[in-house]
C-alpha cells in the first residue's frame, strides 16, 4: 500500500484483484471431452462473505477450446486482459457516496491457480518437472520403479538444530542434512508487482490430493510391487520387499511375432500366472482392517451442512465426493477415528499428526504468535511422513505443505483463498450452456443477464428477493435491511414442569444477582423444534434442532451438542428449544438429555450410548453440534 503499486492512495480508493483461471469441460457426457477455461476476477479487499458471490465475482470470459483439447495458449485472452488493467491503473471514477469523481487505482495482485493452471497462465513448469516447486529451488530425483519424480528434501525445511537431520538410516538420504532452511525465496518480500509475490499454493487441491493418496497407499490401491521396488532402491523397510523368484524356475525367451503367427491356432491358452501377494506392511490396512474401517465410516453422523456423507469410503474412495468433504474428513477427526488401532503404531502416530496439522492450517483466524510453529509443525509432519511411509507419497502436493503456512503473514488463511467458491462458479458456468458448440457465446450472454440482476440486488433497486439465495442475503446486509427473524419454527405454548422451573430460577438468580421465589418465574414458555444461531468465526448460520424434528426431518443429525456442566465437559442431545419471558426480556433456553461424564481415548471422548439425567442450559452456552459415532453401545465424539 505505501510502497507498492498504490503509493498511498486511499484504501477506499484502491482495487486490488485476483485472477482465478481452471479448465472445465462444459459437457455432462464425460465421453465427450473438451476444456474450456473461464477467467474469474475477485476483488480481495472485500469481506470473504461477500467477495466469493457470483456478483461481486466477475465472469471476466471464457477461453474456448481447442477442438476436444484444452487451449494452446490463454496468452491471446490474457492480452487482452492486461490492455484493459493497463488502460484503467489509475482512472476516474463517480462516488456515489461523496457524490463527486475520485481517482481510484486498480492492480491484479494476485493469482488463484492449481499448478496445472499456474503452469499455462504464468509459463511454469508442470508437475511432474524435476523442478516442478514455484515456491523454492527444491529438485526432485527421478525413481524408475515409480516411475514419477520424488521429493525427498523435506528435512531442509526443519530448523538446523533439528534431531531429524542427523537421521542417517530411515530417510530416502542416507546421510545427514546440513543445508539451512530453504523457505521461500528473497523476492518473496519485496511489495512490488512481481509474479513471485503474487503466487501462492492452492491450498484446496493440495490438502485434497495429500488426503486421496494417504487413503489410496493404506487401502492397498496404490501399492504394489513397483512401491516396493523403490523402497528397496533406497534400503528401507526391508520386511516389505517382493521376494526373489526361485532359481528352478525357467527363464524363457520372447517367442517372434512369426512363430506367435503360426501357432496361433495350434497352441492353448496357459492361464496367466497370478502375481505373488505382496508382504505385508506397517502401513497397508488388512481386509479385515478396511472392513471395520468402512464400518466406522458408515456409522458417523454429522450436522447439517457437511459435504461429507457416511458411507464405505475406504473401500469405495469416490464416495468422497467433493474436496471440501474430504477436507471434512480429516479435520473432524473422522479418518482418524476410523482408522485407529489398525495401523502400525508410528505410521499411525505420523497419520494423527499429520491429520492435525492440516486441521490446523485449515482453521479461520491465527494470532501472529502462532504462524512460526506452524510452519515449523508442518515441515516436520512431511518430514515424518518420508520418514514412516513409502517414498511414492513424496510428490509435488506433499512438498508443497511446507510452502502453504509461509504465506498466512501476508495473504491471511486459506479460510480467504480457498477455491470452493471459484469451483462452484465454474459449475454454474457449464449449467447455463444451451447451445454446444457455441458454448462460451451462450454462458456469456447469460452472465450479462446475471450480471445487471446482481447489480440491481446490491444496489438496493429491488428489496424484496422471492429466494434467500447468499446474493439476497448480502444485499439485506449491505443495505441493512432487516426483516423478521424467520429462523425459528416455533409450535403450541407448554407449561414447564416444577424441576425444570426450579433450574430456571437459580439462573435468573444467577444472571440478575438477585433472590427470586419459584412463584416469580412463570411456567409459561414457547416451544420451537429448530433455530439458527450465527458463528461469528465461521461467518455463518448454524442449525440446531430437537431430536423429536431430527427423526423425520433430514439425514443430519444437528441435536448432540457439549457444554461445560459444573466442573465437567458434559454432551446431551436436545430435547427441547424454548423462549421464556423473564422481566420482559426473551431468553431462548435448552433442555438437554445427558450423557454419562466421557472418558479421554486417544483423541476421543467416549462414554456410554444412554441418558442419565436432563437439565436446561441457556442456548448461548451450547456448543455446535459435534460429529458423533457410535460402535458397541458406546457414543464417540469427533470433533470436540
Amino acid at each position: 500500500m505505501t510502497d507498492g503499486v498504490f503509493k498511498d492512495q486511499q484504501q477506499q480508493n484502491c482495487v486490488p484483484l485476483a485472477l482465478f483461471a481452471d479448465g472445465v469441460n462444459p459437457n455432462k457426457n464425460q465421453t465427450v471431452q473438451k476444456s474450456i477455461w473461464p477467467l474469474i476476477i475477485t476483488w480481495i479487499t472485500l469481506p470473504q462473505e461477500m467477495r466469493y458471490i457470483l456478483g461481486p465475482m466477475m465472469l471476466a470470459g471464457i477461453v474456448p477450446g481447442y477442438g476436444r483439447k484444452e487451449p494452446k495458449s490463454l496468452d491471446p485472452y490474457i492480452n487482452v486482459l492486461v490492455d484493459e488493467l493497463l488502460s484503467n491503473i489509475e482512472c476516474n471514477l463517480y462516488d456515489a457516496y461523496t457524490d463527486a469523481p475520485v481517482n481510484v487505482k486498480i492492480a491484479l495482485l494476485q493469482y488463484l491457480c492449481d499448478i496445472p493452471a499456474f503452469s499455462k497462465l504464468l509459463h511454469c513448469s508442470g508437475q511432474a518437472a524435476i523442478r516442478a516447486c514455484f515456491f523454492c529451488k527444491d529438485t526432485g530425483v527421478h525413481s524408475s520403479s515409480v516411475n514419477k519424480v520424488l521429493h525427498i528434501s523435506n528435512r531442509e525445511f526443519l530448523p538446523t538444530d533439528s534431531l531429524f537431520r542427523k537421521d542417517k538410516t530411515l530417510f530416502a538420504k542416507k546421510t545427514e542434512e546440513e543445508t539451512g532452511l530453504k523457505g521461500m525465496h528473497p523476492l518473496h518480500r519485496l511489495p512490488y508487482f512481481d509474479r513471485a509475490h503474487q503466487m501462492q499454493p492452492d491450498g484446496m487441491h493440495t490438502l485434497a490430493d495429500v488426503i486421496s493418496n494417504i487413503l489410496d497407499l493404506i487401502t492397498g490401491k496404490s501399492d504394489g510391487p513397483k512401491v516396493r521396488q523403490c523402497e528397496k532402491d533406497y534400503n528401507r523397510f526391508k520386511e516389505t520387499w517382493l521376494k526373489r523368484p526361485s532359481s528352478s524356475s525357467a527363464i524363457c525367451e520372447r517367442p517372434s511375432k512369426q512363430a506367435k503367427k503360426s501357432s496361433a491356432e495350434t497352441a492353448v491358452p496357459e492361464p496367466t500366472p497370478k502375481a505373488p501377494p505382496l508382504p505385508a506392511a506397517p502401513w497397508l490396512l488388512t481386509k479385515q482392517g478396511v472392513k471395520l474401517a468402512d464400518n466406522r465410516a458408515k456409522s458417523v453422523k454429522y450436522p447439517k451442512g457437511f459435504d461429507y456423507t457416511p458411507a464405505d469410503h475406504f473401500t469405495r474412495a469416490w464416495t468422497l465426493r467433493t474436496m471440501h468433504g474430504k477436507q471434512q474428513f480429516v479435520t473432524k477427526n473422522i479418518a482418524a477415528w476410523c482408522i485407529r488401532g489398525l495401523l502400525a503404531k508410528p505410521q499411525e502416530e505420523t497419520l494423527f499428526n499429520l491429520f492435525e496439522v492440516i486441521k490446523r492450517l485449515t482453521q479461520p483466524s491465527y494470532s501472529t504468535e502462532q504462524l512460526q510453529g506452524l510452519i515449523e509443525d508442518t515441515s516436520t509432519a512431511v518430514v515424518l511422513l518420508e520418514r514412516d511411509f513409502p517414498l511414492t507419497l513424496q510428490n509435488i502436493t506433499t512438498h508443497l505443505l511446507h510452502h502453504i503456512p509461509e504465506g498466512y503473514e501476508d495473504y491471511g488463511p486459506l479460510y480467504d483463498r480457498w477455491l470452493y467458491p471459484l469451483e462452484r462458479a465454474n459449475s454454474w458456468v457449464t449449467r447455463q450452456i444451451l447451445q454446444h458448440g457455441h458454448e462460451e457465446s451462450t454462458v456469456m450472454q447469460t452472465y450479462r443477464i446475471y450480471d445487471w440482476s446482481s447489480h440491481n440486488i446490491l444496489s438496493g433497486e429491488i428489496l424484496n428477493c422471492s429466494r434467500q439465495t447468499s446474493l439476497c442475503r448480502m444485499a439485506e446486509k449491505v443495505n441493512s435491511i432487516h426483516h423478521q427473524d424467520i429462523s425459528t419454527s416455533s409450535t403450541k405454548r407448554f407449561m414447564l414442569q416444577s424441576d425444570d422451573l426450579s433450574i430456571l430460577r437459580d439462573n435468573y438468580n444467577s444472571i440478575y444477582n438477585q433472590s427470586y421465589e419459584l412463584f416469580d418465574i412463570d411456567p409459561v414458555v414457547t416451544y420451537l423444534k429448530f433455530s439458527h444461531r450465527q458463528d461469528a468465526e465461521l461467518k455463518r448460520q448454524i442449525f440446531f434442532s430437537t431430536t423429536e424434528h431430527q427423526t423425520t426431518a433430514s439425514r443430519s443429525h444437528d441435536y448432540c451438542v457439549s457444554v461445560l456442566h459444573r466442573t465437567n465437559l458434559r454432551f446431551g442431545t436436545i430435547n427441547k428449544i424454548f423462549l421464556h419471558n423473564h422481566q420482559d426480556k426473551a431468553i431462548m433456553w435448552v433442555k438437554l438429555e445427558m450423557f454419562p461424564i466421557p472418558e479421554q481415548s486417544g483423541l476421543f471422548l467416549v462414554t456410554d450410548d444412554r441418558k442419565i439425567d436432563t437439565h436446561i442450559f441457556s442456548f448461548d452456552k451450547i456448543s455446535n453440534p459435534v460429529v458423533f459415532a457410535l460402535e458397541d453401545n458406546k457414543i464417540w465424539f469427533l470433533n470436540v
